[in-house]
C-alpha cells in the first residue's frame, strides 16, 4: 500500500483511496514528483541542521572537558 497504514482499516475504503491516490500520482506526475522533491529537500535540510548542532555541542563539550582537566592539573601542582 502506498499510504502505509499502521492500523487495520476497512478493505473497501482503503482500496478506493489507494486506487484514487495512485491514479492521482499517475495523472499529475509533475506535481507528485515536485512534492516528493520538496519533502526530500526539507528532510535533508533538517538533517544538516541536526548534524551541525550536534557537532557544535560535541566541540563545546570537548572544550569544557579540556578546561576541567587543566584546572584539575593546575590545582594538583
Amino acid at each position: 500500500m502506498a499510504t502505509g497504514y499502521t492500523k487495520d482499516v476497512d478493505f473497501t475504503s482503503s482500496f478506493i483511496f489507494e486506487t484514487w491516490l495512485l491514479e492521482a500520482i499517475h495523472t499529475y506526475k509533475r506535481y507528485a514528483v515536485n512534492e516528493l522533491m520538496i519533502l526530500q529537500r526539507k528532510k535533508r535540510c533538517t538533517l544538516q541542521k541536526y548534524l551541525v548542532l550536534n557537532h557544535f555541542d560535541f566541540i563545546y563539550n570537548q572544550k569544557e572537558q579540556r578546561a576541567y582537566k587543566i584546572s584539575i592539573l593546575s590545582y594538583a601542582i
